[in-house]
């Protein structure tokens, strides 16, 4: 059987006679920025691997950021235990009430992010290589045209270079607007 509670309601549980056992399903990395006192750590894909390591003869607490990974805990406990726990809201609802939060290691960036720097980088380097063979070129043109005194000609190709880096930088920016921009409004991705 599955239900929800609220923060106050597991607040209580928790300190009651009939605790439950505290299971948050998050990553180790999640559950180390920061995890609700008396949760134990078990990942949402290793869940199934460490059925032992939960509680059969106590109803099981799952806990996540939000609530989507608990509830897709719950349905793979429901064949097994009989009583299953949500915390509505998961851990940001358990912050927003002002309730302590342990915290293990300082909060790293998730793998998503480090990919997103990774690739911004190497766009600027693109884009700082794309000028300076852009300006180099352009350079070695009007050297050509001043030794032989013929007029100064353009180079399409490296006008439509130039036309990329510019597009390249465009799009960096978004790239680095919207990251910053949607981390605070949606927070964690996949919560």
């Amino acid at each position: 059987m599955k239900r929800r509670i609220t923060v106050e309601e597991a607040q209580q549980k928790q300190n009651g006679a009939q605790a439950a056992q505290w299971v948050d399903v998050r990553s180790e990395s999640e559950f180390a920025a920061g995890h609700i006192p008396g949760a134990a750590n078990i990942p949402l894909n290793e869940l199934e691997a460490r059925l032992g390591d939960i509680s059969s003869d106590k109803p099981v607490l799952l806990i996540c950021q939000s609530g989507k990974r608990a509830e897709m805990a719950a349905e793979l406990l429901e064949k097994c235990r009989a009583e299953i726990i949500l915390l509505e809201g998961g851990t940001k609802a358990w912050s927003a009430a002002g309730l302590p939060l342990v915290q293990s290691v300082r909060t790293r960036w998730s793998l998503e992010r480090q990919v997103r720097l990774i690739a911004g980088l190497l766009v600027v380097i693109g884009v700082a290589l794309a000028l300076r063979i852009h300006r180099n070129r352009a350079q070695a043109s009007e050297k050509n045209a001043a030794a032989s005194g013929a007029p100064r000609q353009t180079h399409a190709a490296s006008k439509q270079m130039f036309a990329f880096s510019i597009l390249y930088l465009f799009l960096l920016f978004a790239m680095l607007l919207v990251d910053r921009l949607a981390g605070p409004l949606f927070g964690q991705v996949g919560a």
